[in-house]
């Protein structure tokens, strides 16, 4: 899981934290709360919080969220995984009313790992659950009136689902996507999803595309009489995240913001409310590469956009919106996908939407689907009409695209946060840092 030897402080400590668990991934909610006991329980401490969970969109739900809030003067702390260029991004912490929140700073996340790490006195724990230990404590000591947390897996026994009353709970789009944990149907996941209700405390449920998610997540709110709110009616104007699926996002957020606003008892300053929506961004979810040095190299004129987009309906969703932007004309993809997901069900939805698709090796990882196994899954699909081609690197097979595609023929480069990260390390000149994206 790590993607390069590092010597910067924090990452020295990560590796640490990471070797005192032999699996990485070990849902339970025994560690977690044996070690925020020993730290004096700060989770009961926190400002009000909205608990997220759900297979896609809580990023984008998150960030929709957080804008809304800190477009009507308030503090918010965000907690969101996996992070992509430094561990720092996963625990953000408000700057002041109205704005939004910024990656903890080294110092005082060293501070925070070394007195978790202290509490913890060397017992097995998983680094998700050390790690959001130290987010806990972080978020109960600075001052804020809203604490926006996302679930690390699942949620019924993930290391986040500690609190026994927030403010609401959200849950977007489910689907199949981490069945070795979670199980292997819509129900099953849905379950575990459902797991962060709380007895009386409302819900948010996003738009869903499969009904038995929708049944499970109303029998289990039934149960513990946690009212899910109708979505919200306001109108959906602009929004700075692209995509087709993302008015559905903004659905969510704007539910869970207004009820929250509710609660408060304060009004909403709707202008400012759409402007902070218009303006929004969240890394890798069909992100425009900016003007670096690595998108002049492979053609100024082109358009090159980066999507985390891993799972079947993720996929679905990254090619309907790419459709829409970029119809079927020349275009390329770049291509690298964890050896544990359905890439057989992704790679019909490609289609005829690229001419040219290079398949990579995941960077920082040997849980990657070697390329030439992805090639051969996309030209065994009868509807993919690509030329397939295999680079050993990103960089290579931008070059390839480069010189194939017409200079203005725009490139797509998914299937992955290990490869988004990799390619956001390259730009940020933070290829050494510790690469931690799978949980």
């Amino acid at each position: 899981m790590i993607a390069a030897d590092s010597n910067h402080p924090v990452d020295v400590v990560l590796a640490r934290l990471l070797r005192l668990h032999p699996k990485l991934i070990d849902l339970s909610l025994d560690r977690i709360e044996r070690l925020l006991a020993a730290l004096d329980n700060p989770h009961h401490h926190l400002p009000p919080v909205i608990h997220v969970a759900g297979t896609n969109g809580k990023g984008s739900t998150i960030a929709m969220i957080t804008a809304l809030a800190a477009s009507q003067g308030l503090r918010v702390h965000r907690y969101t995984s996996p992070h992509l260029v430094r561990f720092n991004e996963r625990i953000a912490l408000s700057c002041g009313p109205g704005q939004l929140p910024q990656p903890i700073d080294d110092q005082s996340l060293l501070a925070l790992l070394d007195r978790v790490e202290a509490a913890n006195g060397g017992v097995p724990i998983t680094f998700f659950e050390v790690t959001t230990a130290a987010a806990m404590l972080a978020f109960a000591e600075a001052p804020a009136d809203l604490v926006v947390l996302e679930t690390g897996l699942g949620g019924r026994v993930d290391a986040t689902n500690v609190l026994a009353a927030p403010a609401l709970s959200v849950i977007t789009a489910i689907g199949l996507d981490h069945m070795g944990f979670l199980g292997d149907t819509v129900a099953a996941i849905a379950g575990e999803k459902a797991g962060i209700i709380k007895h009386g405390r409302p819900v948010v449920l996003a738009a869903q595309a499969h009904d038995a998610a929708v049944q499970v997540v109303e029998e289990r709110a039934r149960q513990l009489t946690a009212p899910i709110l109708p979505l919200s009616e306001h109108p959906i104007g602009r929004l700075g995240l692209v995509g087709s699926h993302q008015p559905a996002n903004a659905r969510a957020a704007l539910t869970a913001f207004e009820a929250f606003m509710a609660q408060r008892g304060e009004a909403i300053d709707w202008p400012t409310a759409e402007q902070a929506l218009a303006s929004v961004q969240w890394t890798a979810r069909l992100q425009r590469l900016a003007d670096t040095a690595f998108v002049a190299e492979f053609g100024q004129r082109r358009e090159i956009w980066l999507d985390g987009a891993h799972n079947p309906e993720g996929m679905a969703a990254l090619m309907h919106s790419w459709q829409q932007m970029h119809g079927t004309g020349a275009a390329g993809l770049v291509i690298g996908v964890m050896a544990n997901k359905d890439f057989t069900t992704m790679a019909h939805y490609l289609a005829d939407r690229f001419s040219h698709i290079v398949t990579v090796p995941v960077p920082g990882t040997e849980a990657g689907m070697p390329p030439a196994d992805l090639a051969a899954v996309i030209d065994g699909c009868d509807d993919v009409t690509a030329n397939v081609l295999v680079a050993s690197d990103i960089v290579e097979a931008m070059g390839k695209l480069a010189e194939t595609l017409p200079s203005d023929a725009p490139i797509l480069i998914a299937g992955s946060l290990y490869l988004a990260g990799a390619v956001l390390r390259h730009l940020e000149g933070e290829a050494g840092r510790l690469a931690l994206v799978g949980v």
